[in-house]
């Protein structure tokens, strides 16, 4: 697996151990636009992202931190955090599904839609792309295997007010363990 480092200076420079990493989706369609929201001077950022060609991304050693779970700093500290670029939930009005940005007003391709159980209201959902799909489980494994007693879950299962990923997205409920 290669991963491209992408130097972030958005991010905290305090050495602390990990035992969490949390699966998120950008809510948007392009590499450059999570990196820009991203690089925004907050201290919210993740330590990979995966884009839809399946291409890694490294923005920051894993032994520092950044905010990311929307959970306090107990749970950032102690947290991995990866962005895959994808659209997530979408809603259809007719016969269309439209992503949340921009005021629901970004069509998505029905090939690209998936449809699951109704989640926090939201049942269709964009998909992750077969190389995104296959670089999640071995990227999740690499990163799990430099962190003994690593539990793997998804924002939305940390977070109740959060979607990504619902329960019974693929590719992505076979990953967790909690």
């Amino acid at each position: 697996m290669n991963i491209m480092q992408y130097p972030s200076q958005d991010y905290v420079a305090e050495k602390t151990h990990k035992n969490l990493l949390v699966l998120h989706y950008t809510a948007g369609g392009t590499l450059g636009g999570a990196i820009a929201s991203l690089g925004i001077r907050d201290y919210v950022n993740v330590h990979y992202m995966v884009d839809r060609d399946g291409g890694v991304y490294q923005f920051f050693p894993e032994e520092y931190w950044a905010y990311h779970t929307g959970t306090g700093l107990r749970d950032a500290k102690r947290s991995i955090g990866i962005e895959f670029v994808c659209w997530g939930h979408l809603k259809r009005k007719w016969n269309a599904l439209y992503a949340w940005p921009n005021n629901w007003k970004t069509i998505i391709p029905w090939p690209q839609v998936i449809r699951l159980k109704k989640f926090r209201g939201f049942q269709y959902w964009h998909k992750l792309t077969p190389e995104q799909e296959e670089i999640a489980p071995i990227l999740v494994d690499d990163i799990c295997s430099r962190w003994p007693g690593m539990q793997v879950c998804t924002h939305a299962d940390l977070k109740t007010t959060k979607l990504d990923f619902p329960p019974d997205y693929p590719a992505i409920r076979d990953l967790t363990t909690l």
